[in-house]
């Protein structure tokens, strides 16, 4: 509880207006029975959450829930499913996939499609497909769309960046959709751009991706080893109505 009781400090202090948290337990027995979504939006203030489970299972008392969830202070209108393509049916059945979850917040005046995202970490060629899935989902509403969390993909210039058979890499598949805003854009990278390993960081596998006309104010990824990853949060600025 004392590590849950350190991150709802970081999120108190960051005070973002949305959160997502990809590889969250769910009243699971590895981490006690604790739902953290839920205790992370207790503690840090935020009213509204969602939950999506990658995985949810149970064999006599012990129990293995998890997932992402997204956190918001403002009211979420509607979630559902991303359903992103797993590895191979096997490892599906016996310990679920990477997926994401579709929330539409009313933010104010606004009505901003948030995506939840937690892409395959074992194959680009799934995360590509994934990504194309991404590029559907935002063009299928009017909403403004953000495209949240750990992509496991990193673009061409980057380190340890991966292409599929067919050389095609998911955030360039992201990039050249044309809908999406991203930071950092370009090599070199210094460390401070880096999230992934959380204490020796050498690569950028965690995005928040804003819609084009939007931009950002400021990109600030987070000097912490409460998680394997470092966290990411974003100011970004709307456009204005002529």
């Amino acid at each position: 509880m004392a590590r849950l009781d350190e991150i709802a400090e970081l999120l108190r202090s960051v005070d973002a207006e949305v959160v997502v948290l990809n590889e969250v337990d769910f009243d699971s027995s590895w981490s006690h029975s604790v739902d953290q979504a839920r205790y992370l939006a207790d503690k840090a203030g935020y009213p509204y959450w969602v939950e999506q489970r990658n995985l949810d299972f149970r064999v006599l008392i012990w129990k293995w829930r998890f997932g992402n969830a997204v956190l918001s202070k403002y009211p979420i209108a509607s979630a559902r499913l991303a359903d992103f393509p797993g590895y191979s049916p096997w490892q599906t059945v016996l310990a679920g996939k990477q997926s994401g979850v579709v929330c539409d917040i009313q933010a104010g005046d606004w009505v901003v499609r948030v995506i939840a995202a937690h892409l395959c970490y074992r194959s680009e060629r799934v995360r590509v497909q994934s990504a194309a899935m991404l590029v559907d989902m935002a063009r299928e509403s009017a909403l403004p769309t953000i495209v949240v969390g750990d992509l496991n993909s990193t673009p061409p210039g980057f380190p340890k960046t991966y292409t599929d058979p067919d050389g095609n890499n998911a955030i360039t598949t992201l990039d050249q959709s044309e809908l999406f805003r991203r930071s950092p854009t370009d090599g070199p990278l210094a460390e401070s751009d880096l999230t992934f390993q959380g204490s020796e960081p050498y690569c950028v596998i965690d995005w928040i991706l804003i819609p084009r006309a939007w931009q950002f104010v400021e990109y600030h990824v987070e000097r912490s080893t409460l998680s394997d990853h470092r966290p990411v949060y974003a100011d970004v600025t709307l456009p204005t109505e002529n």
